[in-house]
C-alpha cells in the first residue's frame, strides 16, 4: 500500500479567497481517489498554520460560515490527520535538482530524508517542486523520492503501479523504485516457481510497506509488538518473527540463512504471510538502512508445518 505526503506548497501566500477555495477542492479530490484505491494519504502536522489571506488557514475555515464538503473535510485532516511531523533538528542535505532554500518543499523533503519516505503528493500547479523525482544526501546517505503531480499523474501511477499482474512485474516496480529494498538471488528464484494465486497486488504492497513502515519503525526502535500492530494496520498482512523451536532444527535454519553484502551469512527470522501458502523472509539492516528479501514464495518449514 502507497502512502504518499501531501506537498500543500501551492498553497502557501495565497491571496484570493476563491483560489484558497480551488486548492482545497483538489485535495479533497485527490485524497477520495486514495481513499477509494485503499491508498493514504498524510498531510504536515502543522498544515493548519499555512499562511493564506494574510492570516492562517485554520482561522481561513472557521470563519467560513458555510459547513461545505471541502471544509468539513480540512477541518477532519487538520485536527486528526493522519500526519507526518516537522523536522526539528537542521540538517544539511545536498538536494537534486535543486529547490528554493526557504520554500516549504526543502523542508518536506528533509522530512522524507528524515522518514525514508519515498512518494511525494503535489497539487497540479506546483511551482517549486516541479520534477518527477528528487534526490537527498548527506554525504553518506543516499534517498530519492518520487513526485506525483496532480490527478492525472496519480490515476497513472496507480495504474502503472498498483496492479501488477505478475511477480517479474513486481519485481521490476521493487527494482526501479525502491533504492532501500534489495532483491537477493535467492528470492527471484524462490518465487520463479511458485504459484501466488494472483496475489501480486498483495505481494507488492507488502514490500513498500517494508520500506515505508517496518524500516521507519525499526530505525526509531519501535518494540515488536508494535511493529506488528502498526504493519497489520496500514497493509492487512501479518509479519512474524520466527520461532525459537522452528530455528533449532537444522534444516529448518539453514533455509532461512542468507548471504547478505558485506554482513555474511543472516538468518531471515522475520517474515511477511500471505494467504496460507506465500511468505516474504526479510531482514533490516539498520546501519545502512536497507531491506533485505531472502526469500519470496512457499511457506518455509517449521516446527508445525512441514513444506
Amino acid at each position: 500500500m502507497s502512502i504518499f505526503y501531501l506537498n500543500h506548497n501551492e498553497l502557501n501566500g495565497i491571496r484570493d479567497e476563491e483560489t484558497v477555495k480551488a486548492k482545497l477542492k483538489e485535495i479533497l479530490i485527490l485524497f477520495t481517489l486514495l481513499n477509494q484505491e485503499q491508498l493514504q494519504m498524510l498531510v504536515y502536522s502543522n498544515l493548519w498554520d499555512t499562511r493564506v489571506l494574510g492570516g492562517t488557514l485554520r482561522t481561513f475555515l472557521y470563519n467560513t460560515r458555510n459547513r461545505e464538503e471541502v471544509k468539513i473535510f480540512i477541518l477532519s485532516l487538520m485536527n486528526t490527520g493522519p500526519f507526518y511531523y516537522k523536522e526539528d533538528q537542521h540538517i544539511n542535505l545536498l538536494i537534486k535538482p535543486e529547490v528554493p532554500t526557504e520554500s516549504f518543499v526543502t523542508k518536506l523533503l528533509s522530512i522524507c530524508f528524515k522518514d525514508k519516505h519515498p512518494l511525494v503528493l503535489s497539487l497540479e500547479s506546483e511551482k517549486h517542486l516541479k520534477e518527477r523525482a528528487y534526490s537527498i544526501s548527506d554525504k553518506n546517505i543516499f534517498h530519492d523520492v518520487n513526485n506525483i503531480i496532480g490527478l492525472e499523474e496519480l490515476k497513472e501511477y496507480i495504474r502503472d503501479e498498483e496492479n501488477p499482474v505478475s511477480i517479474t512485474e513486481v519485481f521490476e516496480t521493487i527494482q526501479q523504485r525502491k533504492e532501500n529494498i534489495i532483491l537477493l538471488d535467492k528470492s527471484i528464484k524462490s518465487a520463479r516457481s511458485h504459484d501466488f494465486q494472483k496475489r501480486f497486488t498483495d505481494v507488492l504492497m507488502a514490500f513498500i510497506a517494508l520500506e515505508e513502515i517496518e524500516l521507519k519503525l525499526i530505525l526509531e526502535g519501535a518494540p515488536e509488538d508494535q511493529r506488528i500492530k502498526l504493519f497489520s494496520e496500514y497493509t492487512g498482512l501479518e509479519i512474524s518473527k520466527e520461532s525459537t523451536q522452528t530455528l533449532k532444527v537444522p534444516r529448518y535454519r539453514r533455509e532461512r540463512e542468507f548471504i547478505v553484502p558485506n554482513l555474511g551469512t543472516v538468518i531471515f527470522d522475520w517474515h511477511v504471510k500471505i494467504g496460507n501458502s506465500t511468505r516474504i523472509h526479510y531482514y533490516i539492516d539498520k546501519e545502512n538502512q536497507k531491506v533485505y528479501i531472502g526469500h519470496c514464495g512457499r511457506h518455509l518449514g517449521t516446527s508445525s508445518y512441514n513444506s
